[in-house]
């Protein structure tokens, strides 16, 4: 009975778990078939040996073996695909990449490790005899990458895919900013309000049954009564606020505008530094409970916003790491409106430009023909945190740069894109620190 169970389930096993069982057996000296089908053919048994051999050779250097043991299983799951054979451990339910979301992605995928890189050239030789002395990776010379390198967008979102992990193009590109953001993290400046508020107790009101338990004053509902009635006797205090001795910290927040007309990168498929950067100070800025308003911007009307102030970090990084690939004109728009309304009383806003000199479309008029210089004045003056202009001129002088600053925008020039992740790291700093309150 127990035999021909296995037999049948043998029939609907696929070639590549036939393989990785038997290379278990070989790898633990188990008997054939203890954890394997019973038809395992003699050139998967090879192969089943091979890929055990290579297990125990790169034991230390699992990610250089990895490459050999895909080697020699390809070809078996190209057959299972073409018999569309479904895998056990699928049907079994443990393998979950289905379900998988963000945060099942692994981390350090962004990343080149650099033994993912190996010599060519002995690459067959040690598919045939994986146990032959190997160069160690000092040995390896010119031909080992560098620490620091990183995949391109489109072979991230590709190494997901061979994963298994069902992830859209738009939430691996959020993902891989975000993980190459996170190591030039900094904290986003805090302004100085004039003074800080502290609780002050002004008595006591009934605390029924429904409210939270560490609201109850046992000590002032005894003296209200020493028979304790909930909802009745038992009382809570009632706090107002007294101006503190301290200053007030308050988080100041971004206004990002991302240039994506047609001369800047696609960040889901190249690296884009304008994204990177945005990420970076979008991050940082959410590190400290300020909010973000992030706009991605081309050609007239075509541009994407958050469409406020907010604090979903989702929503602010899928705006930055989208892309529009029209012409150039600044979302003036979206600047007049964000502070039209904006009261006194509320938290200071930074606006940052990360472009090239594609951003003089400013000074244009919007669709009242209302000029860009008063929209962009106004805009600054509600805003109360000052305005950044990250402009890469590749060394050429901004003939509306003179209008621009007199407008109260300082511009920060590079020449490569690549300096912008510089610039993110040193823009709380030289902008509006919190020594300029």
């Amino acid at each position: 009975m127990e035999r021909s169970t296995k037999s049948a389930r043998s029939d609907a096993t696929s070639a590549v778990w036939a393989i990785y069982t038997r290379a278990y057996e070989h790898l633990w000296r188990l008997p054939p078939g203890t954890l394997s089908p019973d038809r395992v053919t003699k050139e998967q048994d090879a192969d089943a040996q091979l890929l055990a051999r290579i297990v125990r050779s790169f034991a230390g250097e699992w990610l250089r073996g990895a490459r050999r043991f895909a080697t020699v299983l390809y070809k078996w799951l190209a057959e299972d695909e073409a018999e569309k054979r479904e895998q056990p451990y699928v049907r079994l339910g443990l393998h979950d990449a289905d379900a998988a979301h963000g945060e099942a992605i692994p981390d350090g995928l962004a990343e080149i490790d650099p033994s993912e890189i190996g010599d060519d050239d002995d690459f067959d030789d040690d598919i045939l005899d994986p146990l032959r002395e190997r160069k160690s990776p000092r040995d390896t010379g010119k031909n080992a990458p560098s620490k620091g390198q990183f995949r391109e967008p489109f072979e991230y979102g590709q190494l997901l895919k061979a994963l298994g992990l069902k992830v859209s193009e738009a939430d691996a590109a959020i993902r891989y900013y975000k993980e190459r953001a996170l190591p030039h993290l900094i904290p986003f400046p805090r302004r100085q309000a004039p003074q800080a508020t502290e609780p002050l107790a002004e008595g006591w009101e009934t605390w029924s049954a429904g409210d939270p338990l560490e609201d109850l004053d046992v000590g002032g509902s005894v003296v209200q009564s020493p028979v304790l009635v909930p909802g009745v006797t038992t009382m809570r205090r009632v706090y107002g606020e007294s101006p503190g001795s301290d200053p007030a910290k308050t988080p100041v927040d971004l206004d990002i505008y991302v240039d994506s007309s047609g001369s800047m990168p696609n960040p889901r498929v190249d690296v884009s530094y304008l994204a990177l950067a945005g990420v970076i100070l979008a991050l940082s800025a959410l590190r400290v409970g300020a909010r973000v308003q992030a706009t991605l911007w081309s050609g007239p009307g075509d541009f994407k916003t958050t469409d406020g102030f907010t604090r979903e970090e989702a929503k602010i990084l899928g705006v930055i790491t989208g892309f529009l690939g029209g012409s150039t004109a600044f979302p003036l728009h979206v600047l007049r409106d964000t502070y039209a309304d904006r009261k006194p009383s509320d938290a200071p806003a930074h606006v940052a430009v990360i472009s090239d000199d594609g951003v003089d479309t400013m000074l244009s008029s919007d669709e009242k023909r209302s000029p860009g210089e008063k929209i962009a004045r106004a805009a600054l003056t509600k805003a109360k945190g000052g305005g950044t202009l990250v402009l890469n001129l590749g060394g050429r002088k901004l003939a509306a740069a003179p209008q621009l600053e007199e407008i109260g925008f300082r511009i920060h020039s590079v020449s490569a894109w690549e300096d912008l992740v510089a610039f993110a790291r040193a823009f709380v700093r030289e902008t509006y620190g919190e020594e300029r309150t």
